[in-house]
Protein backbone atom coordinates (compact mmCIF):
# COMPACT_ATOMS: atom_id res chain seq x y z
CA UNK A 1 0.00 0.00 0.00
CA UNK A 2 2.83 2.48 1.09
CA UNK A 3 5.04 1.89 -1.85
CA UNK A 4 1.30 2.33 -4.44
CA UNK A 5 0.69 5.95 -2.45
CA UNK A 6 4.68 6.80 -2.90
CA UNK A 7 4.29 6.15 -7.08
CA UNK A 8 1.26 8.16 -7.00
CA UNK A 9 3.22 11.26 -5.10
CA UNK A 10 5.89 10.91 -7.67
CA UNK A 11 3.63 10.67 -10.73
CA UNK A 12 1.70 13.97 -9.41
CA UNK A 13 5.47 15.90 -9.01
CA UNK A 14 6.48 14.63 -12.04
CA UNK A 15 3.38 16.00 -13.70
CA UNK A 16 3.73 19.49 -12.13
CA UNK A 17 7.26 19.28 -12.92
CA UNK A 18 6.53 19.20 -16.47
CA UNK A 19 3.81 21.86 -16.42
CA UNK A 20 6.28 23.99 -14.63
CA UNK A 21 8.90 23.78 -17.11
CA UNK A 22 6.23 23.82 -20.31
CA UNK A 23 4.91 27.14 -18.90
CA UNK A 24 1.88 29.09 -19.99
CA UNK A 25 1.66 29.26 -24.14
CA UNK A 26 2.91 32.29 -25.55
CA UNK A 27 0.39 34.58 -26.74
CA UNK A 28 0.04 35.07 -30.62
CA UNK A 29 1.19 38.40 -31.05
CA UNK A 30 -0.95 40.44 -34.18
CA UNK A 31 0.48 41.82 -37.18
CA UNK A 32 2.93 45.20 -36.96
CA UNK A 33 1.06 48.57 -37.68
CA UNK A 34 1.90 49.48 -40.76
CA UNK A 35 0.68 52.80 -42.61
CA UNK A 36 -1.02 52.64 -45.92
CA UNK A 37 0.39 56.06 -46.99
CA UNK A 38 3.42 58.28 -45.30
CA UNK A 39 3.94 61.65 -45.56
CA UNK A 40 7.84 62.68 -45.44
CA UNK A 41 8.84 66.13 -43.88
CA UNK A 42 11.61 68.23 -45.05
CA UNK A 43 14.97 68.06 -43.35
CA UNK A 44 16.03 70.44 -40.99
CA UNK A 45 19.59 71.51 -39.47
CA UNK A 46 20.03 71.16 -35.65
CA UNK A 47 23.19 73.55 -34.96
CA UNK A 48 24.56 73.85 -31.52
CA UNK A 49 24.04 77.01 -29.15
CA UNK A 50 27.00 79.04 -28.18
CA UNK A 51 29.42 76.93 -26.37
CA UNK A 52 27.16 73.63 -26.66
CA UNK A 53 29.67 70.63 -27.90
CA UNK A 54 26.63 68.29 -28.07
CA UNK A 55 22.43 68.58 -29.29
CA UNK A 56 19.02 66.75 -29.07
CA UNK A 57 17.30 65.57 -31.56
CA UNK A 58 13.99 67.70 -31.43
CA UNK A 59 11.63 65.19 -31.48
CA UNK A 60 13.36 61.69 -29.58
CA UNK A 61 15.72 63.77 -27.47
CA UNK A 62 18.08 61.74 -28.68
CA UNK A 63 22.16 63.45 -28.31
CA UNK A 64 24.37 64.04 -31.24
CA UNK A 65 27.70 65.57 -31.18
CA UNK A 66 27.15 68.27 -33.78
CA UNK A 67 29.71 69.31 -36.72
CA UNK A 68 29.74 71.13 -40.05
CA UNK A 69 27.14 71.71 -42.19
CA UNK A 70 27.46 72.73 -45.91
CA UNK A 71 25.27 74.78 -47.36
CA UNK A 72 22.84 73.08 -49.57
CA UNK A 73 22.90 70.27 -47.23
CA UNK A 74 18.61 70.21 -46.67
CA UNK A 75 18.26 70.22 -50.20
CA UNK A 76 20.41 67.57 -51.13
CA UNK A 77 18.84 65.30 -48.37
CA UNK A 78 15.52 65.93 -49.55
CA UNK A 79 16.08 65.19 -52.87
CA UNK A 80 17.81 61.96 -51.80
CA UNK A 81 14.84 61.42 -49.33
CA UNK A 82 12.38 62.14 -52.16
CA UNK A 83 14.10 59.63 -54.75
CA UNK A 84 14.64 56.55 -52.18
CA UNK A 85 11.60 56.82 -49.77
CA UNK A 86 9.09 56.36 -52.83
CA UNK A 87 11.68 53.00 -54.07
CA UNK A 88 12.53 51.86 -50.28
CA UNK A 89 9.57 52.04 -48.16
CA UNK A 90 6.15 49.69 -48.77
CA UNK A 91 3.50 52.35 -47.88
CA UNK A 92 2.89 54.65 -50.26
CA UNK A 93 5.05 58.01 -50.23
CA UNK A 94 2.95 61.14 -51.11
CA UNK A 95 4.13 63.81 -53.30
CA UNK A 96 7.07 64.97 -51.77
CA UNK A 97 6.72 68.63 -52.81
CA UNK A 98 3.51 68.94 -52.14
CA UNK A 99 4.35 68.16 -48.45
CA UNK A 100 7.18 70.01 -48.54
CA UNK A 101 4.95 73.59 -49.74
CA UNK A 102 2.52 72.35 -47.38
CA UNK A 103 4.71 72.03 -44.14
CA UNK A 104 6.13 75.42 -45.40
CA UNK A 105 2.79 76.99 -44.98
CA UNK A 106 2.03 75.53 -41.80
CA UNK A 107 4.85 75.25 -39.52
CA UNK A 108 7.60 77.09 -41.49
CA UNK A 109 7.00 80.06 -39.55
CA UNK A 110 6.60 78.70 -36.25
CA UNK A 111 8.91 79.49 -33.43
CA UNK A 112 11.06 76.61 -32.38
CA UNK A 113 10.63 72.92 -33.45
CA UNK A 114 7.54 71.34 -34.64
CA UNK A 115 6.31 69.05 -31.78
CA UNK A 116 5.23 65.65 -32.57
CA UNK A 117 1.08 66.34 -32.12
CA UNK A 118 2.02 69.46 -34.80
CA UNK A 119 3.46 66.98 -37.27
CA UNK A 120 1.06 64.71 -36.74
CA UNK A 121 -1.84 67.10 -37.29
CA UNK A 122 -0.11 67.98 -40.45
CA UNK A 123 0.18 64.38 -41.61
CA UNK A 124 -3.55 63.71 -41.35
CA UNK A 125 -4.41 66.96 -42.79
CA UNK A 126 -2.38 65.88 -45.84
CA UNK A 127 -4.18 62.57 -45.92
CA UNK A 128 -1.31 60.38 -44.38
CA UNK A 129 -1.72 58.13 -41.81
CA UNK A 130 2.15 58.45 -40.49
CA UNK A 131 5.12 61.24 -41.53
CA UNK A 132 8.64 60.89 -41.14
CA UNK A 133 10.99 63.83 -39.96
CA UNK A 134 14.75 64.10 -40.41
CA UNK A 135 17.40 66.40 -39.08
CA UNK A 136 21.02 67.04 -40.04
CA UNK A 137 23.63 67.36 -37.43
CA UNK A 138 26.62 66.87 -39.64
CA UNK A 139 26.95 67.36 -43.58
CA UNK A 140 30.75 67.42 -43.89
CA UNK A 141 32.48 67.72 -47.67
CA UNK A 142 35.76 65.83 -48.20
CA UNK A 143 38.39 68.09 -49.04
CA UNK A 144 40.59 66.75 -52.16
CA UNK A 145 39.69 64.84 -55.03
CA UNK A 146 37.95 61.14 -55.31
CA UNK A 147 41.31 59.21 -55.64
CA UNK A 148 43.10 61.91 -52.74
CA UNK A 149 41.31 63.33 -50.70
CA UNK A 150 43.01 64.70 -47.11
CA UNK A 151 39.79 64.84 -45.30
CA UNK A 152 37.51 62.37 -45.97
CA UNK A 153 32.95 63.90 -46.17
CA UNK A 154 31.35 63.32 -42.45
CA UNK A 155 27.44 62.74 -41.99
CA UNK A 156 25.26 62.94 -39.12
CA UNK A 157 21.03 62.55 -39.40
CA UNK A 158 18.40 60.35 -38.36
CA UNK A 159 15.02 59.85 -38.82
CA UNK A 160 12.15 59.59 -37.13
CA UNK A 161 8.18 57.84 -37.76
CA UNK A 162 5.68 59.33 -36.02
CA UNK A 163 1.72 57.71 -35.97
CA UNK A 164 -0.43 60.37 -37.14
CA UNK A 165 -3.38 59.37 -34.94
CA UNK A 166 -1.86 59.44 -31.66
CA UNK A 167 1.39 61.43 -32.09
CA UNK A 168 3.54 58.16 -30.67
CA UNK A 169 7.25 57.54 -32.52
CA UNK A 170 6.74 54.41 -34.07
CA UNK A 171 10.77 54.44 -35.29
CA UNK A 172 13.85 56.17 -34.64
CA UNK A 173 17.21 55.24 -36.39
CA UNK A 174 20.33 57.11 -36.87
CA UNK A 175 23.46 57.66 -39.52
CA UNK A 176 26.63 59.04 -38.16
CA UNK A 177 29.34 58.29 -40.34
CA UNK A 178 33.07 59.18 -41.41
CA UNK A 179 34.26 57.46 -44.27
CA UNK A 180 37.11 54.98 -43.53
CA UNK A 181 40.06 53.74 -45.93
CA UNK A 182 39.69 50.13 -46.27
CA UNK A 183 42.82 49.32 -45.02
CA UNK A 184 41.13 50.21 -41.94
CA UNK A 185 37.44 49.60 -42.06
CA UNK A 186 37.24 46.05 -44.70
CA UNK A 187 33.97 45.37 -43.10
CA UNK A 188 32.83 48.65 -44.53
CA UNK A 189 33.23 47.76 -48.08
CA UNK A 190 29.42 46.70 -48.76
CA UNK A 191 28.31 50.27 -48.01
CA UNK A 192 30.45 52.26 -50.34
CA UNK A 193 30.84 49.42 -53.17
CA UNK A 194 28.28 51.10 -55.33
CA UNK A 195 30.18 54.43 -55.48
CA UNK A 196 33.54 52.66 -56.55
CA UNK A 197 36.69 52.75 -54.37
CA UNK A 198 37.33 56.16 -53.80
CA UNK A 199 36.72 58.85 -51.08
CA UNK A 200 33.02 59.61 -51.25
CA UNK A 201 31.38 63.33 -51.37
CA UNK A 202 28.90 64.08 -48.43
CA UNK A 203 26.08 63.62 -51.07
CA UNK A 204 26.81 60.14 -51.97
CA UNK A 205 27.47 59.06 -48.13
CA UNK A 206 24.54 60.53 -47.49
CA UNK A 207 22.98 58.10 -49.87
CA UNK A 208 24.59 55.06 -48.45
CA UNK A 209 23.60 56.48 -45.02
CA UNK A 210 20.03 56.68 -45.85
CA UNK A 211 19.82 53.51 -47.86
CA UNK A 212 20.94 51.71 -44.94
CA UNK A 213 18.17 53.58 -42.76
CA UNK A 214 15.43 53.03 -44.54
CA UNK A 215 16.05 49.58 -45.25
CA UNK A 216 16.20 49.06 -41.10
CA UNK A 217 12.70 50.81 -41.32
CA UNK A 218 10.35 48.46 -40.07
CA UNK A 219 8.11 49.75 -43.02
CA UNK A 220 11.04 48.95 -45.50
CA UNK A 221 9.81 47.09 -49.17
CA UNK A 222 10.59 43.88 -49.94
CA UNK A 223 12.64 44.59 -52.94
CA UNK A 224 13.14 48.27 -53.85
CA UNK A 225 10.48 49.66 -56.25
CA UNK A 226 11.05 50.27 -60.13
Amino acid sequence: MRWRLAALCGSICLMLMACAAQGPSPKARGPAWQPATVAVMPFSVVRPGPGQDVVRCPITGAYFRPGVVAPGAEAAMDALMGRLAPRMLAPRVLDPARTRLAYQRVLGKAVGWPTRAQLAALGRRLGAQAVIVGFIYRFRERVGPPLAASRPAAVTFDLTAIRCSDARVMWHRAFDAVQQPLSQNILGLGRYLRYGFKWLTARELAEAGLREVLASCPWAAKGEKQ
